[in-house]
């Protein structure tokens, strides 16, 4: 912009600026120059700093019976609505695990979820997690009850054919009974008592569980049975081969153990589920590594809310109890659907034509805030929001199977197409689900644009005082670009200039004008 005398007066400043459209300091520092342009700027506005750990969300339903259930038990309980439905939905895909799948892309994908939500102790946790598994505990008591029986049958016939191998036999006829015998002890050893679901284990007890029975389930009301598989209490030398087996386990990777002690080495297809209500420490520690690279934390489902601690009333003005039963019929329901799904085997769903358009429009929109210098450019939330199709088919697969496999009239349709409406209901509840994601990856400050918008206010404090108020956007991006959150980011100079500049300019930080990044005097003392 040209001016055509050297100095604007105040009046001169806020007219030009009202006439072109323009703010008025980026009038008065092309005019008048930055040293001279410190009347007209405003004040700097806060940003969401990541420091706001409870985003608002809402999940739950009340057309289900899990969603009616767990809100039935959060209000009986004074817990999170969000908090206890996302545990009920991480157990109901327990209880599919090795039962179900879903057809994605021309393969059978597992419908198993990695859930962990977070409330601090004495909230309730127990209580939520007790109901919650509590039929699936029955029906592998059932299981290993008929497992029991079968067991017995089998080495019944194993010592009559022992018996028959002490007898006198040709050669054919001992082959025979070798071959039979060695075709019983296999069945035995696969009718082993199951172990389902685990509270606290290791990463080796774990894969052992695994390699025997095919599957696992890690459910449970305390953090320290995610924290040890995480290796977030291991030295820094484990860390990364305790990660692998829930890494791999979330879509059916294989795994290769090899110990110095042969008896350990195991090869197996690792096939796990995780519903775990933990602490804020926790999540913290999921991020953690995921900012190590292992690509672990992307995997996971995120709830934080904010807990009911002293805000729970226990009595009313009268000094009556505020205690409301939770509803005997939605448990017997309850436990009638975790039955139901748990006698099923090989259900393939598929997702209906029509749904299946509702995700992939979903995934276009999402498509250019994974690119480089977009929204989502972090390899973390790229690796978060980047498994949005795979996650919610997942959550699609389980909303399904709740509501045909028990719905709320007491039958069951079975029905095995995912329809549009189940498929938008779980897009939303991702979209609910990535804030709290997002939110705990900005307040760790390893990725996110809060974190990202925090590095770069530090950033132009620092140069400005250094610079007499006047910088580029080349010497920010030379000063950041191997600093978290923006290390290992590609298109980082494309997202300073084109997202996280103007950004600034608009919350009063910095000017943008004649090519250079102008600091708000504020900012320098």
């Amino acid at each position: 912009m040209f001016f055509e005398q050297s100095t604007l007066t105040p009046q001169q400043i806020i007219s030009t600026a009202e006439a072109q459209g323009l703010s008025a300091v980026k009038v008065a520092i092309q005019a008048n120059g930055y040293s001279r342009s410190s009347g007209f700027w405003g004040d700097v506005k806060d940003i969401n700093s990541g420091n706001d750990k409870y985003p608002v969300i809402s999940l739950g339903n009340d057309c289900d019976v899990v969603g009616k259930l767990s809100r039935s038990l959060a209000e009986s309980v004074q817990f999170p609505v969000s908090s206890a439905y996302m545990h009920f939905v991480g157990c109901v895909s327990a209880a599919m695990l090795g039962r179900f799948t879903v057809e994605y892309h021309g393969t059978d994908q597992p419908t198993a979820l990695y859930v962990v939500t977070s409330q601090p102790p004495s909230t309730g946790k127990s209580a939520i997690n007790s109901m919650a598994i509590a039929p699936i505990v029955a029906e592998v008591e059932r299981i290993n009850e008929q497992r029991k029986k079968e067991r017995k049958k089998i080495q019944a016939k194993l010592n009559g054919i022992a018996k028959e191998l002490k007898s006198e036999r040709s050669g054919t006829e001992y082959a025979a009974l070798y071959e039979e015998k060695e075709e019983y002890e296999e069945k035995l050893a696969k009718l082993c008592d199951v172990v389902f679901p685990v509270s606290d284990t290791t990463p080796e007890g774990l894969a052992k569980i695994n390699f025997r029975q095919g599957n696992f389930a890690v459910i449970s009301d305390e953090a320290t049975s995610i924290n040890s598989l995480l290796g977030l209490t291991y030295a820094n030398s484990e860390r990364k081969t305790n990660s692998e087996l829930v890494l791999k386990a979330w879509d059916s990777g294989h795994v290769s153990i090899a110990r110095a002690n042969a008896e350990n080495n195991m090869s197996f297809t690792a096939l796990g589920c995780m519903a775990v209500i933990a602490q804020d420490e926790t999540i913290s520690g999921i991020m953690e590594a995921g900012a190590r690279g292992i690509g672990v934390s992307e995997r996971f489902l995120l709830v934080r809310e904010e807990s009911f601690l002293g805000r729970r009333k226990f009595v009313d003005d009268n000094g009556d109890t505020t205690y409301t039963p939770v509803d005997a019929g939605l448990k017997a329901d309850y436990y009638k659907l975790i039955h139901n799904i748990m006698t099923e085997q090989s259900v393939s769903l598929k997702v209906s034509r029509s749904a299946m358009r509702v995700l992939n429009m979903a995934r276009q929109e999402m498509e250019p805030k994974l690119a480089d210098g977009g929204e989502y450019s972090h390899t973390m939330l790229r690796g978060a929001l980047g498994k949005m199709d795979k996650q919610v088919i997942r959550l699609a697969s389980v909303i399904h199977t709740i509501r045909n496999w028990q719905d709320v009239n007491g039958t069951t349709t079975k029905s095995k197409e995912i329809d549009v409406e189940t498929m938008q209901e779980a897009l939303l509840m991702f979209q609910e689900l990535s804030k709290t994601y997002i939110s705990a990856a900005n307040a760790s400050g390893h990725a996110g644009q809060d974190a990202e918008l925090i590095k770069i206010i530090d950033t132009i404090t620092r140069l400005g005082k250094a610079n007499k108020g006047a910088i580029t956007a080349r010497a920010i991006y030379e000063s950041v670009r191997k600093v978290r959150p923006f290390l290992g980011q590609a298109g980082v100079m494309k997202r300073i200039e084109d997202h996280l500049l103007p950004i600034l300019e608009d919350l009063n930080y910095v000017c943008l004008t004649n090519g250079r990044v102008f600091v708000n005097p504020a900012l320098m003392g």
